[in-house]
C-alpha cells in the first residue's frame, strides 16, 4: 500500500512544483490581455471539470453505487462549483469568492496529508491519482486566479465566505437526510478523528484566517502600490 510522504507521494509533490514553478511564472509574462486570462480560465475551467468528474466516476465504479457521485467533502464540491462557475460566469464573480479560498485550503491540506493514499499500491489507481490531480489543479486554478485579477481579494467581499459555507452545509444535510449518507461536509464526523474540528470549529477558524488573510492582502497591496509611486526627475 501507498504510504503518505512515500516515496510516490514524495516524487508527485516534486513533479507538482516544478509544474508550477515554471507554468506561473510564464502565464504572467505572456497572459497579459483580458482575453488571453478568459481564454485561459475556461481551458482550466474544462480541465477542473473533467478531473474531478473522472474522479467521482471512478470512485462509483469502486464503490459500485451512484451515489458516490455526488461528493460529500468541501473540496469535492468546491471543484466543482468552481470548475462550473470558471465555464459560465465572468471574473471576480461572487461564487468565486464563495468556493475557491474554500478549495485551495483543502487542496493544500490534502495535498499535505492525502489520507486516501493507502487505498491502493499504484499511484495510478483510478480514485488516487485523480483525487490527487483535481486536488492540485483547484490550487494552481486559484493561484492563477488571483494572479491575473480573474479573483479579487477584497475584505469587503468577506461576507461572501460565510454565504458559501451556509450553502456547502445546506448540501450536507441534503446528502444525509435525502440520500441517507453517513457524514457529509463534517457535519457528525470531526475533520480530525477524536478532536473538536467540527463543522462549528472549522467555521470559525476558516472564517477569521480568511478576514486576517485579506486585510493583509489589502495592507500589503495598498503599500506596494504607494511604493510604485516614482516622482520624475524635473
Amino acid at each position: 500500500m501507498l504510504k503518505v510522504y512515500g516515496i510516490e507521494h514524495i516524487l508527485y509533490l516534486l513533479v507538482t512544483i516544478i509544474i508550477f514553478s515554471v507554468t506561473i511564472p510564464l502565464i504572467k509574462k505572456k497572459v497579459t490581455t483580458e482575453d488571453k486570462q478568459n481564454k485561459l480560465m475556461k481551458i482550466l475551467g474544462i480541465i477542473l471539470f473533467l478531473t474531478v468528474l473522472s474522479n467521482r466516476i471512478s470512485l462509483c465504479i469502486e464503490d459500485r453505487s451512484i451515489l458516490t457521485f455526488f461528493p460529500s467533502t468541501y473540496c469535492g464540491a468546491s471543484s466543482f462549483a468552481l470548475s462550473i462557475g470558471l465555464l459560465l460566469l465572468k471574473r471576480d464573480s461572487k461564487l468565486f469568492h464563495c468556493v475557491c479560498y474554500v478549495g485551495f485550503v483543502g487542496g493544500m491540506l490534502t495535498l499535505i496529508y492525502p489520507d486516501f493514499l493507502p487505498q491502493d499500491d499504484s499511484l495510478f489507481y483510478p480514485p488516487t491519482i485523480t483525487g490527487l490531480l483535481h486536488h492540485t489543479i483547484i490550487i494552481y486554478t486559484v493561484i492563477v486566479m488571483v494572479m491575473t485579477k480573474y479573483l479579487q481579494p477584497s475584505l469587503k467581499k468577506w461576507y461572501l465566505l460565510p454565504v458559501g459555507l451556509n450553502f456547502y452545509l445546506f448540501y450536507g444535510l441534503v446528502l444525509i437526510t435525502e440520500l441517507n449518507f453517513s457524514d457529509a461536509m463534517y457535519i457528525f464526523t470531526p475533520a480530525l478523528p477524536d478532536s473538536i474540528f467540527n463543522w462549528f470549529v472549522l467555521g470559525i477558524l476558516v472564517l477569521s484566517a480568511h478576514g486576517l488573510f485579506l486585510y493583509l492582502w489589502e495592507y500589503f497591496t495598498n503599500r506596494t502600490k504607494t511604493q510604485e509611486v516614482v516622482v520624475k526627475p524635473a
